[in-house]
């Protein structure tokens, strides 16, 4: 007797060996459909509790009859002189490309910011381009 063209799959299928495998494979897409579904949940929560933490404040801000803007108003920063101990060390980069004309008016209003000098430094960056021409 000559074996079919699908015997093999036949003897392949009746095997333990693709059963073991099977069983394998299809664990392993139950538990990442069960990881899927875990994420989605947290990740509904998370969005359900943030939109109830908006109403609180809206309803809190009604009640009281202050705007959000009022009830977390930021402190100003220390004084610069006394405390400049507790500023961070700022760069502010200023990239110009073709700006002779406003360059010094820019780079002026940048160093007229209020931070302590030893803290604060200004970086200017000129980028010009030679040869072009308008048509």
């Amino acid at each position: 007797m000559s074996p079919s063209p699908g015997g093999h799959a036949v003897t392949l299928l009746a095997s333990g060996e693709f059963r073991a495998v099977y069983s394998a494979y299809v664990t392993l897409l139950q538990s990442l459909v069960l990881l899927a579904v875990a994420l989605s949940l947290v990740v509904s929560i998370d969005r359900v509790l943030k939109v109830a933490r908006h109403a609180l404040i809206l309803l809190h801000c009604a009640w009281t009859r202050r705007r959000p803007e009022q009830r977390f108003s930021a402190r100003p920063l220390p004084d610069a002189a006394v405390y400049a101990a507790l500023y961070p060390s700022v760069a502010v980069q200023l990239p110009m490309f073709n700006e002779a004309a406003v360059c010094q008016a820019i780079i002026d209003s940048v160093c007229e910011l209020a931070w302590p000098r030893a803290r604060f430094c200004v970086q200017v960056r000129l980028l010009e381009v030679r040869g072009w021409c308008d048509a």
